[in-house]
């Protein structure tokens, strides 16, 4: 399976949420380098959670994900469609904060 990349900035981690005994998720946003539509929220299932308990705020990370896309009927056969960003690897960019901040020396903002 081809995995979708972007790099970010960390900027929200949520407390795992336990939907059953088989299946937890926990999301997380990025903030992008770009004009509009800057932020994502990306989920990770699972045995996948602990991903992101090293990371703090602030981090700039790349994440590796899949689209996961289901269709919902509701009660009045109304269809609806959702998408979720999986992540499915994930990883501190160290050298390009370190290479933002020998750039940047007077700017706290790695953006």
């Amino acid at each position: 399976m081809e995995l979708f990349e972007i790099q970010g900035k960390l900027v929200k981690v949520s407390n795992p949420i336990k939907i059953s005994d088989k299946f937890s998720y926990r999301q997380f946003v990025v903030e992008l380098d770009r004009q509009w539509n800057k932020e994502i929220m990306f989920q990770l299932n699972n045995d996948n959670m602990g991903l992101i308990d090293n990371v703090d705020i602030g981090d700039l990370i790349e994440v590796q994900f899949d689209v996961n896309c289901k269709q919902y009927t509701d009660k009045n056969n109304q269809s609806r469609w959702f998408t979720n960003l999986i992540c499915k690897e994930l990883s501190i960019s160290y050298q390009d904060m370190d290479e933002d901040n020998n750039n940047n020396n007077n700017n706290n903002d790695i953006f």
